[in-house]
């Protein structure tokens, strides 16, 4: 049985929790990390400085970070939906970035339901997700930050380039 998390909001940080559920697009994603993960508000975000991958620029106390913005099915978008309120900051190499979601959550490592791993039919080319946690109901993809970041790296160097980012909507 899975106990209740606690929301993040604001400049929380998450320290001793090695899960973060973050929820966008009706995707629920558990985040594997030993890192902390600091969260920020929408609204720190400057779409000002969005390219065609990213949908802004985040300014944090760690600096003026990219944020980036994914749908259900891991694709990058160019426009941030209006739900996405917090941001989740993951290093990369030296650096930090940030994806913007509708919620994020702490999860303490002993309330994850067990883990299964990703179905064959699901691994049909690279994919980041590693596993499922199926709870009441309803399954979490289990994702490494590094390979969330990989992806990311992946969609944005991608040969096709157009396939890569998708309009909201």
């Amino acid at each position: 049985m899975t106990r209740q998390a606690d929301t993040l909001h604001g400049d929380s940080v998450v320290q001793g929790y090695q899960y973060i559920r973050v929820s966008f697009d009706g995707l629920n994603m558990l985040l594997l990390d030993n890192h902390s993960h600091p969260v920020e508000p929408a609204r720190a975000l400057s779409v000002d400085a969005r390219t065609r991958y990213s949908v802004g620029r985040m300014a944090t106390d760690k600096g003026n970070l990219v944020a980036y913005c994914l749908n259900s099915r891991l694709q990058l978008l160019n426009e941030m939906p209006l739900s996405r309120r917090v941001s989740i900051i993951l290093p990369v190499n030296d650096d930090l970035i940030a994806i913007m979601c509708e919620r994020a959550e702490r999860i303490e490592f002993g309330t994850i339901p067990k883990l299964s791993p990703v179905p064959e039919c699901m691994r049909n080319g690279y994919t980041p997700v590693s596993h499922l946690s199926i709870h009441d109901g309803k399954a979490d993809i289990v994702v490494h930050s590094p390979d969330l970041v990989d992806h990311i790296h992946r969609l944005i160097t991608d040969d096709a380039g157009d396939t890569a980012v998708r309009q909201t909507g």
